[in-house]
């Protein structure tokens, strides 16, 4: 496996190449003070690991130009045995994004149709239920587009919906078995020196977000957990062993996964997770 991968920064010159590689843009980071109504400004960069054309994981990096340069030049000397687990990730993303999007779809399409039938009831005009009705047919349009013709003609279109977008999540949970069984051994601790985040789009990123900035910045150990859960193990733990779990539950509090969050992805007891990280 190559040990390291090229970086580059996001000028006027880039040129995403075939091969995967590190790219980098400059940014500016604003956080607010405490105690105060005023807000830090630091500069940094937003890095990105790239499969060819495609991002695989993003990472921010705050600081000064130099710094820049020599984090991102030490991280290209690690991240490329990562690689493998990142881009199973980045499928999980893709796949329940594409899940999440069907559901809603259908959700849309059931409540427009639904305000259409009983607009009469309700007091709608004809125009208004006509425009209820058209926003229901483009959402109907939507969903017959990505729902596999097999299953349309074997089942209404709701259950089609239903059926495929949970063999969507069927594919997303065993990419995250996958992405475990690839990562190197965590009871190493060779963790990647960036916080690596998957190419979530942005609507995805501000609802975790708003949920918990620490989850946002752990979402690499965090989808491990559950991907070590999905797939019952690990290479690195044998029957009966949980040392490699333990050093990744270590590792996600290390990187600030709360607790609760810890024990949601993995089915383990917070008494245990407490357990494990007093030893």
């Amino acid at each position: 496996m190559e040990t390291r991968i090229p970086v580059m920064e996001i000028d006027d010159d880039y040129t995403s190449p075939a091969d995967p590689h590190m790219a980098w843009s400059r940014r500016r980071f604003a956080s607010a003070v405490p105690a105060s109504t005023a807000m830090y400004v630091e500069p940094g960069a937003l890095v990105y690991l790239r499969d060819g054309g495609r991002t695989v994981a993003t990472a921010e990096l705050a600081g000064s130009y130099s710094y820049l340069v020599e984090n991102t030049d030490d991280e290209a000397d690690t991240i490329a045995a990562w690689l493998p687990t990142l881009r199973h990730l980045a499928g999980v993303i893709r796949l329940e994004r594409m899940a999440d999007t069907m559901e809603y779809h259908l959700a849309q399409l059931q409540g427009h149709w639904e305000a259409a039938e009983g607009g009469y009831v309700t007091g709608l005009t004809t125009d208004e239920v006509d425009e209820e009705r058209d926003t229901a047919y483009s959402y109907e349009k939507l969903l017959r587009d990505v729902v596999p013709h097999d299953d349309q003609v074997a089942m209404r279109l709701p259950e089609a919906t239903a059926a495929h977008a949970a063999r969507l999540r069927d594919q997303a949970t065993a990419l995250r078995a996958a992405a475990v069984a690839d990562m190197p051994d965590p009871r190493t601790g060779a963790h990647p020196g960036l916080r690596w985040v998957g190419p979530y789009s942005r609507q995805q990123q501000e609802k975790i977000r708003s949920r918990s900035e620490d989850t946002w910045y752990a979402d690499l150990p965090l989808q491990l957990l559950r991907g070590y859960k999905a797939s019952a193990g690990a290479p690195w733990d044998g029957p009966g062993e949980t040392a490699g779990r333990d050093a990744l539950v270590q590792w996600a509090v290390q990187w600030g996964l709360p607790k609760t969050a810890i024990s949601t992805a993995t089915g383990i007891a917070r008494t245990t997770i407490d357990r494990l990280l007093s030893i």
